[in-house]
């Protein structure tokens, strides 16, 4: 039980760190999809050069 609150108390305490880490999250996504993009369009131009 006296685990539990402390973890309670931490969250009131810090909500910017909640916000911080769904930046990174946000981040990482966004990264993630620009990755993608770029593979692709890569592909696709290999195939139009291909023909």
């Amino acid at each position: 039980m006296k685990k539990l609150s402390k973890e309670v108390g931490q969250r009131k305490l810090h909500p910017l760190s909640f916000i911080f880490q769904r930046r990174s999250i946000d981040r990482i996504e966004k990264h993630e999809i620009t990755f993608i993009f770029r593979t692709v369009t890569f592909k696709m131009q290999k195939i139009e050069k291909g023909r």
